[in-house]
């Protein structure tokens, strides 16, 4: 009976051995696939963020070429960024400007009731757009095309501007030469037919809305 009992106590020994070892060898297949899953799972947020990071080179790269001027700021209008071309236009570096309002580029040609409806504009969630005169680092002035867009985050709260400017100053001489061309005479500089007829067409308008009369 002794040794029955032995054997059996033998057995259940090696019933359990066995019992452990499949155990620990699904353990460390469970592991495996766990550790399997982890690499593949850290593998592929690695890929995404190297394709964010090239997307992000791709833009910052079309940035810096740009031959329009790009300024991006804060919510506070606080310049954080200036491409090499606002650089050359106004002659500005960013660590100069970095941290300022982009007022200092004012020349005093627009009325504090522009700049009051541009910021209304943009602090709404609206793009603002029109023409500003600038003044570059060395006094000189330039006309701007520009379009300020508010940037948004994913509650819909704006966070920061981006600013494009493109010099058309020397589009406005030349539209401003050809209306002086279609208006005047090249060789005396007298006011031609087209002008005069211009101008008696508003005067006339004028008379009839004021009641007076008109005399040619």
């Amino acid at each position: 009976m002794a040794y029955i009992f032995l054997g059996l106590i033998a057995l259940s020994a090696c019933i359990a051995c066995v019992r452990f070892g499949l155990v620990r060898r699904a353990w460390a297949g469970a592991r495996e696939r766990l550790c399997r899953a982890e690499v593949a799972a850290i593998s592929a947020e690695i890929d995404r963020l190297g394709e964010s990071n090239a997307r992000l080179l791709v833009q910052t790269s079309a940035i810096s070429a740009a031959s329009d001027q790009i300024i991006i700021t804060d919510a506070k209008g606080q310049i954080e960024f200036a491409n090499p071309a606002f650089e050359r236009e106004t002659g500005y570096k960013l660590e100069e400007i970095a941290g300022k309002n982009p007022r200092f580029l004012r020349s005093g040609r627009q009325e504090q009731a522009f700049y009051v409806l541009m910021w209304n504009t943009i602090l709404n969630g609206r793009t603002w757009h029109g023409e500003i005169t600038n003044r570059r680092k060395d006094g000189s002035q330039y006309i701007a095309e520009t379009t300020i867009t508010p940037v948004k985050n994913e509650d819909g709260i704006i966070y920061r501007f981006v600013a494009i400017n493109r010099n058309i100053t020397e589009k406005k001489l030349f539209e401003k030469r050809m209306d002086y061309l279609a208006h005047y005479d090249m060789l005396t500089g007298l006011p031609n037919r087209l002008l005069f007829g211009h101008k008696l067409t508003q005067t006339l308008t004028r008379a009839a809305h004021s009641g007076n009369k008109a005399a040619v």
